[in-house]
């Protein structure tokens, strides 16, 4: 699955679960912040999309979002964004979550 075809598929996903989507340019990395009692993830416009899907995926690992409701190949990508991850910050994979 392409990058930018993913990130609107995981955009779609948390917005259905509440969380606002926000683009915004500067110097950061992007993340999930709390505004009052609204939640949000914010992306960098400078960043290319395999940053967003980063980005996206950990927060949906983070936030706890229930990922039964995902289509077959944004799941298998979203599994495949999360053992990369862990890969790049050399995190042992969760073997109780099995």
């Amino acid at each position: 699955m392409q990058a930018k075809r993913l990130v609107t598929e995981l955009e779609q996903f948390v917005k259905a679960h509440g969380i606002k989507v926000r683009y915004e340019k500067g110097g950061f990395r992007g993340g999930w912040c709390q505004l009052e009692t609204q939640d949000y993830v914010v992306l960098n416009r400078l960043h290319p999309p395999e940053r967003h899907v980063a980005i996206l995926a950990e927060l949906i690992r983070q936030y706890d979002v229930p990922v039964d409701t995902l289509k077959p190949n944004v799941l298998k990508a979203l599994k495949s964004a999360w053992d990369e991850y862990a890969s790049a910050v050399d995190i042992e994979p969760d073997d109780s979550a099995a």
